[in-house]
């Protein structure tokens, strides 16, 4: 009975402040998705630091596996995304690795 406790602990400790973790070392990351992996999560990783506006849209569509009427804008990026799910997978862990670079192009 405690391993379950320690998961849903886990679990919470990890997403206490939402469903988003900005991580400043990558070996913490990298010790919580080998958690994620562990307990049957799904893990798509992307690396950002070729991203900017006018592609980031696109190269979310070929990460992600969405279907060419992928609409390239936040509403059609959730719809998508809702449409992931997989009862097989506890949960989905999307990881944006360089994402700063991404976000100093702006």
């Amino acid at each position: 009975m405690e391993l379950n406790e320690e998961k849903i602990k886990k679990d919470i400790e990890i997403l206490k402040d939402g469903p988003i973790c900005k991580y400043f070392k990558n070996g913490i990351l990298d010790k919580d998705l080998n958690w994620f992996n562990n307990n049957n999560f799904e893990i798509i990783e992307m690396n950002c630091r070729n991203w900017n506006h006018k592609n980031a849209h696109q190269k979310l569509k070929i990460a992600l596996n969405f279907p060419d009427y992928y609409g390239e804008n936040l509403n059609a990026f959730a719809d998508c995304l809702t449409d992931m799910y997989n009862k097989r997978y506890r949960g989905l862990i999307l990881v944006f690795r360089r994402y700063d670079n991404f976000v100093e192009e702006d």
